[in-house]
């Protein structure tokens, strides 16, 4: 298992192990790849795309068959951008559970997400997150994106 890793993994040793190797990004696939997905999730006003995802691992960033994912409900009064990419993981550990009785019995099937809009996403600067602050104000979302744990976005 590979988790919160902002490399590239080689396909010389994701090849290595016989059923495969996979990822568990702090993101929903394939529309939130890369980086900060919770940040450009909420970002986007796709709050029902915070979450987690369990995919084998292929040549792509945060690419490859998706095996298990789910959303979480964010607290809009109480959130950071730290803090909240790591909940989903948490939250998804009893699906991580049964993938991993499904793959040791050879019944794992992936999840249909080819008609899935497929996004990558990076860093972000300072000036983005006070636009989206002020764009999700204006559509009255909860303005719930900071980067201190335990602070108040409002």
């Amino acid at each position: 298992f590979v988790n919160c890793i902002a490399q590239r993994i080689s396909q010389r040793i994701y090849q290595l192990p016989r059923l495969g190797t996979f990822i568990y990004h702090e993101g929903v696939t394939p529309e939130y790849r890369g980086v900060h997905s919770p940040f450009w999730a909420l970002a986007n006003g796709d709050d029902d795309k915070v979450g987690f995802t369990l995919l084998k691992c292929d040549d792509r960033l945060d690419g490859g068959e998706v095996y298990a994912q789910g959303a979480i409900r964010v607290d809009p009064l109480n959130f950071s951008l730290g803090y909240v990419g790591h909940w989903a993981l948490y939250e998804g550990l009893d699906d991580v559970a049964r993938f991993l009785s499904d793959l040791e019995r050879g019944v794992a099937i992936p999840l249909d997400v080819s008609t899935r809009r497929d996004c990558y996403y990076s860093y972000f600067p300072y000036s983005q997150l006070l636009r989206i602050r002020r764009r999700r104000r204006e559509r009255g979302l909860p303005v719930m994106i900071t980067n201190r744990p335990g602070s108040i976005g409002q």
